[in-house]
């Protein structure tokens, strides 16, 4: 029984040390003020397990003032109350579990996380708050698994649908990085966004005034 009870142990922890290198973000870092902790370091490893081992801890920085690393030590990840700021000699990371919300973030089968804010934002503001947590962006479901991540998560969420990073041009559809809105679900996909959205679909372009939305982190993939 102890073995087994320390296998699921060393398992859950491994599971758990892998996810966290998701949530990393070289030359970031939050304000002091905002730290509940701050200690010299001699390596960056040496703050990233200070902080996973704390519940109070939601996200921890390591940088460079005067010649001596600090780490510091935040009770909250992300937010809209969060400064974030560029520092050449810095390195920001934060917890999984910082990211709460009508849908906590989470992995899903295209390796991508997502994440609903319990939030209800004009489009630009879903943008801005999205781009605003590193490392991810108002989503934009390209293909069909995740135009089926992103139903099952509006379905879990329990709401009509969420804002996606999709626009319209004088071309037709086009996604928020610029890409042209074509391919194999582009057929399908057209029937998502009629002039005003289709609430039993639930996905909402540029157009809806204000509502819930989605984020998706830019870099997807399952690490071993």
């Amino acid at each position: 029984m102890w073995v087994w009870l320390v296998l699921a142990l060393l398992v859950s922890w491994a599971e758990a040390m892998r996810r966290w290198e998701y949530f990393i973000a070289p030359g970031v870092t939050f304000n002091n003020s905002e730290a509940y902790n701050s200690s010299p370091v001699s390596s960056l490893g040496t703050c990233k397990t200070r902080c996973f081992a704390t519940d109070t801890c939601k996200a921890w920085t390591v940088k460079r003032e005067a010649g001596t690393w600090y780490c510091l030590l935040a009770k909250q990840g992300p937010s809209l109350t969060t400064t974030l700021a560029t520092h050449a000699d810095s390195v920001y990371g934060f917890m999984e579990d910082s990211l709460t919300g009508l849908i906590d973030a989470v992995q899903e089968t295209d390796g991508c996380h997502y994440f609903v804010p319990n939030l209800i934002l004009s489009y630009q503001d879903a943008k801005v708050y999205c781009k605003k947590i590193p490392g991810f962006q108002l989503a934009m479901l390209k293909t069909t698994m995740q135009i089926d991540i992103g139903k099952k998560l509006g379905g879990q969420a329990n709401i009509f649908g969420v804002f996606v990073d999709l626009l319209t041009t004088s071309q037709g559809y086009t996604w928020g990085d610029g890409t042209p809105y074509t391919g194999p679900v582009a057929e399908p996909m057209t029937t998502l966004y009629p002039q005003l959205g289709v609430k039993t679909i639930g996905f909402y372009r540029s157009i809806v005034n204000s509502y819930y939305f989605m984020c998706q982190s830019t870099h997807c993939g399952f690490r071993g």
